[in-house]
C-alpha cells in the first residue's frame, strides 16, 4: 500500500516555479508536450496524479531542481556567501541579523 503524501506543497512550489520561468500553464504544457497543457491545469489544481516522468520533464522545463520541488529544500543552495555578504553590508543590524539567522536555517534544513 502507497503512503499518502501531501501534494499540495509540490504542486504549489511547481507553480512558482513555472511563474518564475515566465510560463503560462498553456505554454509549459506545450513546451512539454503530449497536450499536457490540460493535464498541468487539472494537475495544478489537483485533479489529476502528477507523474514521474511528467514531474521531471517540468523541472527540466522551469530549471528547478527535483529535489526541491519534492522537498523545498535546495541541496545546491549554497547560504555562506550571501551570510558573508549581509553581515558586511550597512543594512540596520537587526535586519541584517534576521537575514543571517533565516539563512542559517536553511542550511540546517538542507538534507
Amino acid at each position: 500500500m502507497m503512503n499518502n503524501v501531501d501534494i499540495k506543497p509540490i504542486l504549489d512550489r511547481l507553480i512558482l516555479a513555472r511563474k518564475n520561468a515566465g510560463l503560462t500553464d498553456i505554454q509549459a504544457g506545450k513546451l512539454a508536450g503530449n497536450d499536457l497543457d490540460l493535464f498541468l491545469r487539472g494537475t495544478e489544481a489537483g485533479f489529476f496524479r502528477l507523474r514521474v516522468d511528467d514531474l521531471l520533464r517540468l523541472c527540466e522545463i522551469y530549471d528547478v531542481d527535483v529535489t526541491w520541488v519534492l522537498t523545498g529544500h535546495n541541496p545546491n543552495f549554497d547560504p555562506i556567501p550571501i551570510m558573508e555578504a549581509a553581515a558586511k553590508s550597512n543594512v540596520d543590524p537587526a535586519e541584517r541579523d534576521d537575514i543571517i539567522d533565516l539563512l542559517e536555517s536553511m542550511q540546517q534544513d538542507a538534507p
